[in-house]
């Protein structure tokens, strides 16, 4: 049974440092690290193989983002081949001048 409690767990290194000597010369990486949430419980059990609306929402607002992030991306992707296409035609005509000349 699952509790009517909900309980979150959240774990936060603070930083994560890395230091590497090799005679005269030390190297330093320092990273923070994004914090870890854990939910260990939610809400009531319902019927088993039922989903609550809140759920399919959830789930439909996620497919919703999930295209419109799939557009945002195909449209960035032929932006960038536009743009390669673009400056590789520069590149080219600014040799040509610089091999005619």
């Amino acid at each position: 049974m699952i509790s009517a409690n909900p309980v979150v767990v959240l774990e936060k290194a603070e930083m994560q440092v890395v230091r590497i000597e090799q005679g005269a010369r030390v190297a330093i990486v320092e990273s923070s690290k994004d914090p870890v949430f854990q939910v260990l419980s939610v809400g009531l059990q319902g019927p088993v193989g039922t989903v609550a609306e809140e759920v399919l929402s959830m789930a439909a607002r996620a497919e919703s983002l999930a295209l419109e992030a799939l557009a945002l991306a195909n449209q960035t992707d032929a932006d960038l081949d536009q743009f390669v296409q673009g400056f590789s035609g520069a590149i080219a005509y600014q040799s040509g001048v610089i091999s005619a000349g």
